[in-house]
């Protein structure tokens, strides 16, 4: 709604949510957003995937494992936007995202972090 101009591709494993956030596009008239009802390691892993300018991603932990699969969705000079706790600390040694800017939100324990992927 922010950015009609933009185009968004949501990734959600959970059939639930994605109705909703199907039913949500739909009632917004958001023309611009599309849902796939996957896994991230399918969309990482299928043969001439597309790349993107940046990826979100919340309520998840991210390991060495998710940090390989959004390496091959997140375009060279990209970005990863990662909410996580104040008090974590980031995992150290991600070749691939060193971290760009670090702050804290307006939820007290709350911070976000931006890295941005290397080429």
């Amino acid at each position: 709604i922010a950015a009609p101009r933009f185009s968004f591709t949501l990734v959600e494993s959970s059939t639930r949510k994605c109705a909703f956030l199907r039913e949500a596009i739909r009632a917004t008239g958001l023309l611009s957003v599309k849902v796939m009802a996957e896994r991230i390691e399918a969309v990482a892993g299928a043969p001439n995937h597309q790349t993107f300018d940046a990826a979100t991603v919340r309520a998840v932990r991210l390991d060495e494992a998710l940090i390989d699969h959004l390496s091959a969705l997140v375009r060279p000079g990209g970005f990863l936007i990662y909410f996580d706790r104040a008090s974590h600390e980031p995992p150290p040694g991600w070749p691939m995202f060193p971290l760009v800017s670090t702050k804290p939100t307006d939820a007290s324990d709350c911070r976000l972090n931006i890295y941005q992927r290397i080429p």
